[in-house]
């Protein structure tokens, strides 16, 4: 059996309302997934760790489902990822070249963690946690340095079984996928190139990205 995570991403101008867009970007993707509407589906937040609906992690709350979303955004750009099967869903994005503040630095890794190669190797292994956090529910709740990877395996931290992999969106972004509790032989990753999407007023509640510390330097 194959199970196909479906990802969708736009670049945001200036003239973008960042978090409609992104709101608009994860339904689509969840329609996708379920072959659905877009405008059928409803999303909220649900905070794992005190059980508010007020924020937290994205959840699909209509039609009644399994599937599973998560959302992203870094510079300018906004990335989606939705899911039928496993267990937890995790994606996140980055520029490339973009240089992780001191504070996030010095925690991105375990002790004696070595970094993915390549010269944005320590952005890649940071896009990589926080896309395994997000799907094990508890995002940066978690420090990152109790999860340790080799390349893409993860080899300590929330229990799995896990599935993560690099997503080439583009030369200038970084993305990674994770999914936990995967029960499949295989898992395919589908991608919508720079999508447009209707943007409807977001509820009160809205979506947006997952609030996350800052991972550039001031100013940048």
């Amino acid at each position: 059996m194959t199970v196909t995570i479906h990802v969708a991403w736009r670049r945001l101008g200036p003239e973008d309302d960042a978090r409609a867009a992104s709101d608009a970007l994860a339904r689509r993707a969840v329609a996708t997934a379920l072959g659905a509407d877009a405008e059928s589906v409803e999303l909220g937040r649900r905070c794992p760790r005190c059980g508010s609906r007020g924020h937290g992690a994205p959840v699909v709350l209509s039609p009644a489902s399994p599937a599973r979303v998560s959302l992203s955004r870094a510079d300018g750009v906004t990335v989606a990822a939705a899911v039928v099967g496993p267990e937890g869903l995790g994606v996140d994005v980055e520029r490339a070249g973009t240089m992780l503040a001191r504070e996030v630095a010095d925690v991105a890794l375990a002790p004696g963690e070595v970094p993915a190669q390549g010269p944005d190797g320590l952005l890649v292994s940071w896009v990589r946690k926080e896309a395994v956090l997000k799907a094990a529910g508890t995002g940066l709740a978690t420090d990152p340095r109790a999860l340790r990877l080799e390349g893409t395996r993860v080899v300590e931290g929330p229990d799995g079984p896990w599935w993560l992999a690099d997503v080439d969106l583009d030369g200038d972004l970084v993305v990674a996928v994770a999914a936990r509790g995967v029960k499949v032989a295989k898992i395919d990753v589908e991608v919508e190139v720079e999508v447009e999407v209707s943007v409807r007023d977001a509820p009160a509640a809205g979506l947006g990205a997952q609030a996350r510390p800052a991972t550039r330097t001031p100013g940048s």
